[in-house]
């Protein structure tokens, strides 16, 4: 199957990440194809490049996407000059949209899903000593949000499941490989990387996860920082103990610990002020 059949066959399907298994990974994946199977079947691969991610759907069955392993750039031709040039205008969105929970929260100028797409693909550009394929985290990391530059960046609060959250990033997806050329290697490459990161099912895929919720605790700490009196611990509370990476559980530690001595920095300043305020006004009041 290619990979535009694949995609017609997930059409008005609901599905959410449930496991992963039989995942045996050589090399960049694309997806080969998908089919519904009783719950509890075990699907075995095609050989040792062949890997399986198994979805629970919104209903009682489980999906499994077959995967076969290609080289990063999948052959076939490149987007028109018109199909590429609609993309790239598209993605003006992503530029535009402010990211949704800064904007709840009363953030001064709130960063962009742009912008949080840009710093973690700076993030997996570090992370050489992970034991993954780096450059297939970078462009996973450009392309993770991708979706929302059609939906928009839907969050927890904003009343929407998470089945039915799913649904409309794999339909915007859809939408930017038909854009694209179903038939070119960009178009593969783009709804692969996103599927392949939704399943949380490759070592690029986990840590790409871990830089997603990283970059995310990075710019509540700078906002904290840059907007006295504003305190985004939620934002903290939700990601911790949920690394699970290494190069994520460190970098998160070395967050929370420069956190942390910035906030009792502030508060020993803040003591001294106010002490200070105190002396002052009980001096004035013995000299009257």
């Amino acid at each position: 199957a290619t990979s535009k059949h694949i995609s017609m066959l997930y059409s008005g399907i609901t599905l959410r990440r449930l496991s992963s298994t039989l995942f045996a990974r050589q090399g960049p994946a694309f997806v080969a194809g998908v089919r519904a199977v009783p719950k509890k079947t075990k699907l075995h691969t095609t050989g040792a490049k062949g890997c399986s991610h198994i979805f629970d759907s919104v209903c009682t069955a489980r999906y499994v996407i077959t995967s076969a392993m290609s080289s990063p750039s999948s052959s076939g031709p490149q987007p028109t000059p018109a199909a590429a040039m609609d993309f790239l205008l598209l993605l003006q969105q992503l530029k535009l949209t402010k990211r949704t929970g800064w904007v709840r929260k009363n953030v001064n100028g709130p960063e962009s899903i742009a912008d949080h797409m840009y710093r973690m693909s700076m993030m997996a550009l570090l992370a050489t000593d992970s034991g993954v394929d780096v450059t297939r985290c970078i462009k996973m990391a450009l392309v993770h949000d991708v979706a929302e530059s059609i939906v928009g960046d839907i969050t927890p609060h904003c009343g929407v499941s998470e089945a039915d959250k799913h649904e409309a990033e794999l339909r915007a997806v859809g939408r930017i490989r038909e854009l694209l050329g179903a038939h070119t290697a960009a178009a593969r490459e783009v709804e692969c990387l996103w599927l392949e990161y939704e399943a949380g099912a490759s070592a690029e895929a986990l840590l790409v996860k871990d830089l997603d919720k990283l970059e995310m605790i990075i710019t509540a700490h700078q906002y904290e920082q840059a907007q006295p009196g504003l305190l985004l611990e939620e934002f903290f509370a939700s990601t911790a103990g949920r690394f699970k990476t290494d190069t994520g559980k460190a970098w998160a530690a070395e967050l929370v610990a420069r956190r942390t001595a910035s906030r009792q920095q502030q508060q020993q300043q803040q003591q001294g002020a106010e002490g200070a305020a105190a002396s002052g006004q009980q001096g004035g009041e013995e000299g009257r």
